[in-house]
């Protein structure tokens, strides 16, 4: 019975306080002077000419710290020039047709980020997503976080 009460009621109250007492994100290696961390962003493509640098180009608009932000584009067996013309990406890895899924898998296993995006070629991010409120900053030092999303960020 103590095991039990111990698994359901001890435990999360120790977490809680470990919580508590361990430092957030900001003072993480992981982050820059800023608090924000290092980050991926992983565009798979296929058959996007068109739309490849205009995104590759708004991802760098923000006033991000250049040297913590990656793009990477995973361009997923395009038929035409995709690969070519984002030559603005810090990786591009010109793979065989399998899908979107596995374009990202391939973009993930070369990501050095500590926070991983994921972004549609034919999309676009707010002016500064990753500073644009101190609510969306919370989730970066949180390690335990697997996705953070804000509806109506992107178009």
């Amino acid at each position: 019975m103590d095991l039990i009460g111990y698994c359901h009621l001890g435990y999360p109250r120790l977490l809680a306080l470990i919580a508590r007492l361990r430092p957030t994100g900001a003072t993480d290696p992981a982050h820059g002077l800023d608090g924000l961390p290092s980050a991926s962003v992983i565009i798979a493509a296929y058959a996007e000419q068109d739309a490849i640098a205009p995104r590759i180009a708004n991802l760098r608009a923000p006033d991000y710290q250049p040297d913590r932000l990656e793009v990477i584009v995973a361009c997923d067996g395009s038929p035409e020039a995709t690969a070519r013309l984002a030559c603005g990406a810090d990786v591009v890895l010109e793979l065989p047709r399998g899908g979107k899924i596995r374009a990202q898998d391939a973009g993930v296993a070369g990501a050095t980020g500590s926070v991983v995006a994921f972004s549609d070629a034919n999309g676009s991010w707010e002016p500064d997503p990753w500073r644009s409120s101190k609510r969306q900053q919370r989730p970066f030092s949180r390690s335990w976080l697997g996705i953070a999303s804000r509806p109506g960020g992107c178009s």
